[in-house]
């Protein structure tokens, strides 16, 4: 199978749902989103700009995804030195609803041709040349893997996006590997296909490399709750899951994005290590409770 990669940038998921009769709803990677009730103030920027986004409307129902970054949304990461927020979109999606089947488009020409131009919104080209990884040949999957890794080292020195956009250099978070497709492709299948690629700075797991070919084995509970229960990790949890706010009110909702999101990645550690989620899953909120008791005290 073959793949081309997109820079990841390091902000919060954001979405934006149009109906075919032109009604617009701004999301979260988990919800419906508000000016009252928001994501890093992306409702409301959404809300400001709601006749561009009412004029796409489509004969379908349309879903744009992409990240909501730039200035006080993330730290340490190039992308926070740039003066405004932006959104950066990675992905359109048509249907969905009703029944109908999610059809997904991530070419970036083909994402463009849908958008008016706008000063905030951009879309994210594909980085580098395609990759092949033939997963009935261990060798050449290494080399593969070798040169996936060697990109997402470059990108996290110097994020290759960023500079090319805004004129600054620092620091990147990593890739997004997709599934080479030269039409638009059925969601459900599809997303299975697609992985993600950090660098240790801002990686979830702490496995040796960004991408390897066998799962990390812990030893016994703790060294996967080590493995899993990361700074990157729990910083995103209160970006996505906490708005970026340390409120013992909202531990409840911190510890269920977490205990969601690992519960989601770490089957193939899990199996390898031969532990169960029931064996590990109260240790890991014991050690995400007390991180977040002990910011916000």
């Amino acid at each position: 199978m073959t793949y081309h990669a997109k820079i990841k940038l390091h902000g919060t998921n954001a979405g934006v749902q149009i109906t075919s009769d032109g009604k617009v709803a701004a999301q979260k990677r988990s919800q419906i989103i508000t000016p009252k009730s928001d994501n890093a103030g992306f409702a409301t920027w959404v809300d400001q700009n709601i006749e561009y986004f009412a004029a796409l409307k489509n004969h379908n129902h349309v879903t744009l995804y992409g990240e909501w970054c730039g200035s006080s949304i993330q730290k340490g990461v190039a992308l926070t030195q740039i003066d405004r927020k932006i959104w950066a979109i990675f992905a359109m999606q048509y249907g969905g609803v009703n029944g109908e089947i999610a059809k997904l488009e991530i070419r970036p020409e083909k994402i463009r041709e849908f958008l008016p131009e706008h000063e905030d919104i951009f879309v994210l080209p594909f980085y580098g040349d395609p990759i092949t990884l033939n997963f009935g040949d261990v060798e050449q999957l290494k080399t593969a893997s070798d040169t996936i890794n060697q990109m997402v080292e470059s990108v996290e020195e110097v994020d290759p996006w960023v500079k090319d956009t805004f004129g600054i250099e620092g620091v990147g978070e990593g890739l997004v590997m997709y599934p080479v497709a030269n039409h638009v492709v059925e969601r459900e299948n599809y997303t299975e296909l697609m992985f993600k690629a950090k660098g240790i700075k801002h990686q979830s797991v702490k496995q040796k490399q960004p991408v390897q070919i066998n799962a990390e084995v812990a030893s016994n509970i703790q060294e996967l709750v080590d493995l899993f229960v990361t700074e990157a990790r729990l910083q995103q949890a209160v970006t996505e899951a906490c708005n970026g706010e340390y409120d013992i009110k909202k531990m409840g909702q911190f510890l269920k994005w977490i205990s969601m999101d690992i519960n989601k990645e770490s089957v193939a550690e899990l199996e390898a290590s031969k532990l169960t989620w029931n064996e590990v899953n109260k240790p890991l909120m014991n050690k995400a409770r007390n991180w977040y008791k002990n910011k916000y005290l």
